[in-house]
């Protein structure tokens, strides 16, 4: 047989393989209720954004101001840096939020979780013994983890700020930055034997992801250190992409978040290689 044909089958095989643990990955989501998590969430934060939160706030401060006996006269208008921005509508704003403390970390949370999973199924050990990559099976927790990401941002953005999901720059810098989650996840889970020991660095990421948002809810004290987070670039970046902010910061958004996928995914796939399959160093 020659080279050509040899690489074809096993491609071919590859794929099939993949296939195969796409499909049992999902089932897991299933069965493990990961995707009735999803929805509920998604359909409950999309409903607080709205129908629950005021997309005007000015007459309640209107009206807080003539009901209060200590003013006497209007604040000040605000003074405009950016003439080609808009604020956007109030509720609109916690989108960039959500996304941040909610959707992004969907990706961590979900992929540690399928792997913890499959280590108390035994499904890991089982694993050594096949056909199967360390690629694919990373791969495949990728494919299933991004389909929840994007189910509960559609849900949540379609619910709450529909204008919003015709968006680029909100889709493609969610994906980056869940990817580099997700990923992440998965680098990290494998070193551990239950949800329970993996509480602690869940904690910790979690912590370290809402960093950003004090800054993004109050633009007149930063933090120079959250620069370095990759959800201050998903937030950041997605509000100048919608709200009519900097370029400039959706380029460097994009860039951020792109790194930080590709450096995740080369660490989750050594971790995969070394300790998920590293009966047969595959």
């Amino acid at each position: 047989m020659s080279r050509a044909p040899r690489m074809g089958a096993r491609a071919a095989a590859s794929v099939a393989r993949l296939r195969a643990l796409v499909v049992l990955d999902v089932l897991s989501a299933w069965r493990y209720r990961l995707v009735a998590v999803v929805v509920a969430v998604a359909a409950a934060f999309g409903v607080l954004v709205g129908f629950v939160l005021p997309a005007d706030v000015a007459p309640a401060r209107a009206a807080a101001l003539a009901l209060s006996p200590f003013v006497t006269a209007e604040a000040p208008a605000p003074v405009v840096l950016l003439p080609a921005a808009h604020a956007g509508p109030f509720n609109t704003r916690f989108v960039p939020i959500l996304l941040m403390v909610d959707v992004a970390l969907l990706g961590f949370l979900f992929g540690a979780v399928m792997v913890l999973q499959d280590v108390a199924a035994g499904a890991v050990a089982a694993l050594r013994v096949t056909p199967a990559r360390p690629w694919e099976y990373l791969a495949s927790k990728l494919l299933v983890n991004l389909g929840l990401v994007g189910l509960n941002a559609a849900l949540l953005v379609g619910l709450g700020a529909p204008r919003l999901l015709a968006v680029p720059a909100l889709w493609s810098l969610l994906l980056l930055t869940a990817t580099g989650m997700c990923a992440l996840g998965l680098a990290l889970a494998p070193r551990y034997r239950s949800l329970s020991e993996f509480f602690y660095p869940l904690a910790a990421v979690g912590l370290v992801a809402a960093a950003p948002l004090y800054p993004y809810t109050n633009p007149a004290v930063q933090f120079a250190w959250t620069w370095w987070i990759p959800t201050w670039h998903l937030g950041f970046g997605v509000d100048a992409a919608a709200f009519g902010g900097p370029s400039a910061t959706v380029r460097t958004a994009h860039g951020f978040t792109a790194a930080f996928a590709v450096i995740s995914v080369l660490a989750a796939l050594r971790v995969t290689r070394r300790v998920v399959f590293q009966e047969h160093g595959r």
